[in-house]
């Protein structure tokens, strides 16, 4: 999971819905173009690292493509900064590849 921001909005809670997804074989990364705000409010899971990169000369383009290069999963995954996600989300993009798929879309909507 790969999250690019600008390190203006507090990102808590993006990440804590991203751990309380019921898939778990994951890794959060993010990209963030100067000092998070507020890094204490992010929560981090028993068990589990975030790759905190600042990149202050990146555009959001190149911020997701550094975000590719620092990951190690097969699928990957870019998530706004300010994105609440239903907890089966990541279950259900990992079902869709198992359908032999190259890619997965969505759409903004309530979930």
């Amino acid at each position: 999971m790969i999250i690019a921001t600008t390190g203006l909005r507090n990102i808590g809670p993006c990440i804590k819905s991203l751990q309380s997804q019921t898939y778990k074989n994951y890794e959060i990364i993010i990209i963030s173009k100067r000092q998070i705000k507020k890094p204490e409010t992010i929560p981090i899971e028993a068990g589990r690292s975030i790759k905190i990169n600042v990149l202050t000369e990146l555009n959001m383009s190149q911020a997701r493509n550094k975000g590719v290069s620092l990951s190690r999963g097969e699928i990957i995954a870019f998530i706004d900064d300010d994105v609440i996600l239903p907890t089966h989300w990541a279950e259900n993009i990992v079902k869709e590849f198992s359908y032999n798929c190259d890619v997965v879309g969505g759409r903004k909507g309530s979930a």
